[in-house]
């Protein structure tokens, strides 16, 4: 219903929230959501010197599964603002899910170079490097990013490259450090609970059970 609010400001606020359900929406809903993207498209486009604008343009056109527009319009963000960190890392996934994951690498790097230290670059930069082979070097960036405070997608991205090379014990020193910072961290402590079960600790087990069951 938020989608015919009388205020505009709501009504874009509410395609902003549902976009990204586009894809599995039934037609005659779909249809519905459409019209309202479309609404957003416009309403952005009269702001859209700026690269913000043309970004959230982009990812209405990706919700929509309109690639060409999506990487036209990134394109044109970078170049009103080549320091445009969303527009590099927004465009550097889409080559990635186009199997153009090479044209990305420079993005990523332009990106990290003008954030060294916000955890979506590192955590980009870092799959980057996972799916190039290189390990180590993901492991570096996710290090760098890690923050035990947090319950960031990145923290458990982090905790799965370290068990998947073998330091299982550091994977779990995340968890527990989740745990011990009240954090809310049901998928990171999934994981712990995977682990130890695999490796047969029942008591870190039944700790990351308890935390899970409460």
């Amino acid at each position: 219903p938020l989608l015919d609010d009388p205020l505009l400001a709501i009504r874009m606020e509410a395609v902003a929230a549902l976009a990204d359900l586009y894809p599995a929406l039934p037609p005659q809903e779909r249809a519905v959501l459409h019209t309202s993207i479309q609404a957003y498209i416009e309403v952005q486009q009269v702001s859209a010197d700026g690269a913000e604008s043309l970004s959230n343009i982009a990812t209405m056109y990706l919700h929509m599964g309109d690639v060409p527009h999506a990487e036209q319009t990134l394109k044109r963000a970078l170049q009103l603002n080549p320091q445009w960190v969303p527009a590099l890392i927004n465009l550097a996934d889409l080559y990635r899910a186009t199997e153009r994951d090479e044209q990305g690498v420079d993005l990523l790097n332009a990106a990290l170079e003008l954030t060294p230290n916000a955890p979506d670059v590192l955590l980009a930069n870092a799959l980057w490097w996972v799916r190039q082979g290189d390990r180590a070097r993901a492991i570096s960036l996710l290090a760098q990013g890690y923050d035990a405070q947090s319950s960031s997608s990145l923290n458990y991205i982090y905790a799965v490259a370290l068990h998947s090379n073998g330091d299982t014990d550091k994977a779990l020193a995340i968890v527990d450090a989740a745990i011990d910072a009240g954090l809310s961290a049901n998928q990171l402590v999934q994981l712990g609970l995977s682990i130890t079960r695999e490796s047969a600790d029942l008591e870190r087990a039944r700790r990351y059970q308890a935390y899970i069951s409460r």
